[in-house]
């Protein structure tokens, strides 16, 4: 009977602390992109778009967003769509760095040579190198292939 009591106790208290935590999410767009590279790394390309979408819901020009929607397109072979994703966060902050090394430049130069657009890759592997990438980077090889070799 205490065990039932105590549960009684505690079971209106979970409640409203599941609903302060959906408040505390709803209101945080970072919140909502960890949600969905989470998503994306169990290769649920859906929720993890969804979740990209919900953050935007809440920031229209939150470009991180936008950067992980690109990725995402990528994982799932959808390259028209994550080139316009890319394009709209670098439009958004053309600075940022912070995706990968040599900053979303890289990822866009990734996608375009996807779409096999050498000029367009190589000019943003220029970017790219301005802002970081280096021979030791996974990505070092892509630039090689994209801009170097035939």
């Amino acid at each position: 009977m205490k065990g039932i009591k105590l549960f009684a106790f505690f079971l209106p208290l979970f409640f409203l602390f599941n609903i302060f935590l959906t408040e505390v999410l709803a209101g945080d767009p970072l919140s909502y992109v960890k949600k969905g590279i989470e998503k994306r790394l169990l290769n649920d390309y859906v929720g993890s778009l969804e979740d990209f979408q919900k953050a935007l819901k809440i920031e229209p020009q939150f470009y991180f967003a936008y950067e992980h929607i690109a990725l995402t397109n990528i994982s799932m072979g959808k390259y028209d769509d994550a080139l316009k994703s890319i394009n709209l966060g670098i439009q958004m902050n053309p600075n940022h760095i912070q995706v990968v090394n040599g900053g979303a430049h890289s990822v866009r130069a990734f996608i375009r040579q996807l779409l096999q657009d050498k000029n367009g890759a190589c000019s943003d592997w220029d970017i790219a190198l301005a802002r970081g990438l280096d021979s030791r980077d996974d990505h070092w090889d892509w630039f090689k292939v994209a801009c170097f070799e035939q």
